[in-house]
Formats: structure tokens, C-alpha cells, sequence
């Protein structure tokens, strides 16, 4: 348990905080400065901890759901439709009968509650690296529009310009890694297996 923390949870909820305690140190050094010293070596990190947690949260469940994960399963789907043909693990899951609007929870329910140990773990770690992109994006695109942007000229513009590299950064990763599950899900599980799972949880109407 203790690893599965200090490497999935620190990426997913660590990581959200401390990258905003590094923006806040380029824009105004002197509130990173004043914090430390009202709130003490120890409590900092576990504040700054406790606040990127609330950030990935806000970010997986309300913009993530909402708006980046549709718009980049859409890419996908486009891509699919022109080039690749199904090439996605939700893409597979409408070939087995899930609806559309289930897709995504069919899918996390089967890497809950199906996939290997091994790789449900490795797919986590994954899907981190690339929660790390996307939230590098969100917390870029806010600090670009709460610094004034006379004063900080150079930096509004390297602030967009990072946000827009990794938001594209993490849709490409994104894709490539839902490749690499399509293929896994497709060879190594049996299609009965599948649709016996995912019936048994009502994703698929028995006909």
C-alpha cells in the first residue's frame, strides 16, 4: 500500500500542488516566502499536498469529465473513423454492446475489477504520467490569466505557449496509450469474457 502512494497517489496529487507552489515562486516569490514562514517546514508540504489534492480532484472529476477527456476520445474517434479503424478500448467496448454514454465507466470498471494486477497497475501509472500533462496545461492557461500581463509580458506568453505544448503533449499520450490497451484487451482477453463482465455489471442488455 505504501508503494502504491508514493509512486500513483504522490504523481496524481503531489505533483498538482507543488506545481503550483512553483508557478506562485515565479510570479511572486515573497507569498511562497511568507507561507513558509507563517506555516513552518512541516505543514507547508502537507498544506501543499492537501491543496494539489483538491486540484486533482476539481481537475479528474469536473474539467477532466466535462470537457478534456470527451474532447480527446472525439480526436480519437476521428482518427479511427479516417485512418486507424477501432483502435481504442471505449471504441471496442461499443463493438460489445456498451452505449455510448457508458463507454468510459465500462472501461474503468473493467480496469478495476478485471485486468491483471500487473497491468492494471502499469496502465495507472500510465494514465498519471499523462494526468500530469493535462494539469500542467490547466494550472499554465490560470496563471497566464491571474498575472498581470504587462508586467509579466514574457512569462504570460511562455505560460501559453507550455500550456498549449503540454494540453497537446497529453492528447497524443493520451491516445497512444489507449492504443496499447485496445491491443491488450482485444489478444488477451476472449470476447465472451468480456461480455460476460460486463453484462453481469448492466453494461450489456442480455438479448
Amino acid at each position: 500500500m505504501i508503494e502504491k502512494f508514493s509512486v500513483n497517489n504522490i504523481l496524481r496529487y503531489g505533483y498538482s500542488g507543488f506545481l503550483m507552489v512553483g508557478i506562485i515562486s515565479l510570479v511572486d516569490p515573497n507569498i511562497l516566502e511568507k507561507t513558509i514562514k507563517a506555516s513552518g517546514p512541516v505543514v507547508t508540504p502537507l498544506a501543499i499536498f492537501f491543496v494539489g489534492t483538491c486540484i486533482f480532484v476539481v481537475y479528474r472529476y469536473v474539467i477532466g469529465e466535462l470537457l478534456l477527456f470527451p474532447i480527446m476520445h472525439l480526436i480519437h474517434w476521428v482518427f479511427d473513423k479516417v485512418i486507424w479503424g477501432t483502435s481504442s478500448p471505449t471504441g471496442y467496448l461499443g463493438e460489445l454492446g456498451v452505449i455510448f454514454g457508458d463507454k468510459r465507466a465500462a472501461y474503468s470498471e473493467i480496469r478495476r475489477g478485471l485486468l491483471k494486477d500487473e497491468e492494471r497497475e502499469r496502465f495507472n501509472f500510465a494514465h498519471s504520467e499523462t494526468h500530469i500533462l493535462y494539469i500542467t496545461a490547466i494550472e499554465l492557461v490560470v496563471a497566464s490569466q491571474i498575472i498581470d500581463k504587462n508586467t509579466f509580458s514574457l512569462l504570460y506568453g511562455f505560460f501559453l505557449f507550455g500550456a498549449i505544448l503540454m494540453l497537446l503533449s497529453a492528447i497524443i499520450t493520451d491516445i497512444q496509450q489507449h492504443r496499447v490497451e485496445y491491443k491488450i484487451l482485444r489478444h488477451f482477453y476472449k470476447r465472451e469474457e468480456l461480455i460476460k463482465f460486463l453484462t453481469e455489471r448492466g453494461y450489456v442488455k442480455v438479448k
